[in-house]
């Protein structure tokens, strides 16, 4: 490494930190020195010492059952047998049209190929079901198997034995995206379309595009997963676990003072890491607008401490009482998880402020199905706008990866959370964004959904509670206030116009959509 020279040793970060950068060293640096050094585009040795010393910061994951739950899905398909010698079906309408064998192997290897990139465990008959003893035969294994979902396809048209065949299957309850290509169902009644291919719990998917039924793969495996997670809730004195009704979901809640012994105790530590975690922050944001280098190397302490309990108790995303966890009468300094949260929810893990599981719930999906984190803000309203006003999306900490967990995050300004003690990052929201609100209820089958884009960022001094205020106008002329209270004022705000994946995605598991839709 090249010897450092020197010409301004009263402001030099690396004289300064090459005796050894303490805490109380770094803390009593000013915010003025830092400034010209946050946008660097190297990394800020104030918060790290010398370069050599920067650890790499460990991302979170989801280690509980959900990410280890490997979802198991059954796939069969029925069609006419063919005559060996002419190509043309035993019985029905003759045509020659298409190749149901060759479509059949097509569109096997499309399925394996994505079960295979979403770690879904997937098990095709080894045959088609030709007749109704192979139908009987193979809804059977169905039903003795248990599997998170099926897809079904019916490549031909439901000609004399191939109705039997159909009933067979489509008496089965389990989840199930049924495959139906253009020009294989006709009209209504006896040969077309009917109450039963549309009933809740089933996706018809009728299109000559099976990647629409590809990419609704993961909307079983997203059930299932969501049904087997688990949420850590540190909170109160006990220790219980449970699970929440219909959604299946596992909730763990620990004493609140695991969290509080991560500090008392000196369980987290100033180190490399935590002081790379600190530099990210302070030298990527656009601009800092309050929290001090003490303020933001107490929030990454925090995010080393929320990632100790999501390990230890083996859970894939997170929750706690915020107020009581930021403070105590022996707490060396505040501990809110503002930052810890926003660096979770970026990394892929759910992490809900305030306990609110309804909105952990929508957490989790938007993880499972999208790869993206969430917003999980307070609902307000803005009447002054026509056609229906607009909605304000109200809270303090939230992602800044918005597009996607694997994606670049959006520019953030560093600021406090309104107790004006822990810092957060606040995403920057572009006018003109589309976004997709969305809100579960916790122990029954519904979702809101409602779709529109961004119209600005408001300024919480005129009037917010909270620190982050996104303002966006619903699609067509929703009307505002007559938004449906499906329970808890907390929402969840995601990038992207989602509705029609997640109406699929409630026709297939039983979910009543509410809302715009």
């Amino acid at each position: 490494m090249a010897k450092h020279q020197c010409f301004n040793k009263s402001n030099c970060v690396a004289c300064f930190s090459a005796g050894g950068l303490t805490r109380r060293r770094l803390l009593g640096l000013s915010t003025g020195a830092l400034g010209p050094l946050l946008l660097s585009t190297t990394r800020n040795p104030i918060l790290a010492a010398l370069a050599e010393e920067l650890a790499e910061i460990a991302p979170f994951r989801p280690c509980g059952p959900g990410a280890a739950y490997v979802p198991r899905v059954m796939a069969a398909a029925y069609y006419r047998p063919r005559d060996p010698k002419t190509g043309l079906p035993k019985y029905g309408p003759q045509t020659k049209l298409c190749d149901q064998n060759a479509l059949y192997e097509e569109y096997s290897a499309q399925l394996r190929e994505a079960a295979n990139a979403l770690n879904m465990k997937l098990d095709i008959a080894a045959a088609p079901l030709f007749t109704a003893e192979d139908a009987r035969g193979w809804r059977a294994q169905v039903e003795k198997e248990k599997p998170d979902g099926l897809v079904v396809m019916r490549l031909d048209f439901t000609a004399g034995p191939m109705m039997e065949v159909e009933t067979i299957l489509l008496e089965l309850d389990v989840p199930m995206l049924f495959f139906v290509p253009n020009q294989r169902m006709f009209g209504w009644g006896a040969y077309g379309l009917q109450e039963r291919h549309t009933r809740p719990g089933r996706l018809l998917c009728a299109t000559q595009d099976f990647g629409y039924v590809v990419s609704r793969l993961n909307h079983l495996g997203a059930r299932a997963r969501l049904r087997e997670m688990r949420f850590v809730n540190v909170t109160g004195n006990a220790r219980t676990d449970a699970r929440l009704e219909f959604w299946g979901s596992r909730v763990r809640r620990v004493p609140l003072s695991l969290w509080h012994d991560q500090f008392i105790q000196q369980k987290v530590k100033v180190n490399a890491e935590v002081k790379a975690i600190a530099d990210y922050y302070m030298r990527t944001a656009r601009r800092i607008v309050s929290p001090s280098p003490e303020a933001v190397l107490d929030g990454a302490l925090c995010c080393i401490a929320a990632r100790n309990i999501l390990q230890a108790e083996q859970a894939d995303a997170f929750t706690m009482n915020c107020g009581p966890a930021a403070g105590g009468p022996t707490m060396p300094h505040s501990a809110a998880p503002c930052l810890a949260f926003a660096r979770m929810m970026d990394d892929g893990v759910p992490a809900i402020c305030e306990q609110d599981l309804t909105c952990g719930l929508c957490m989790a999906l938007s993880q499972w199905l999208f790869g993206r984190p969430g917003f999980l803000h307070n609902l307000g309203w803005d009447t002054s706008i026509a056609d229906g006003g607009c909605f304000v999306a109200t809270h303090c900490t939230g992602p800044t990866r918005l597009r996607g967990t694997s994606e670049e995050p959006v520019p953030f300004e560093l600021r406090f959370h309104h107790g004006q003690k822990d810092p957060m990052p606040m995403a920057i929201w572009t006018k003109g964004q589309e976004v997709t609100c969305i809100k579960a209820t916790q122990n029954k089958p519904v979702l809101s959904i409602v779709t529109g884009t961004v119209v600005d960022m408001l300024d919480p001094k005129r009037g917010g509670s909270c620190t982050q205020m996104v303002r966006w106008k619903p699609d067509g002329d929703y009307d505002v206030l007559k938004h449906p209270n499906v329970g808890g004022h907390h929402h969840v705000l995601l990038f992207g116009n989602w509705k029609k994946e997640l109406l699929d995605f409630c026709q297939l598991v039983k979910i009543t959509p509410v809302g715009a839709v």
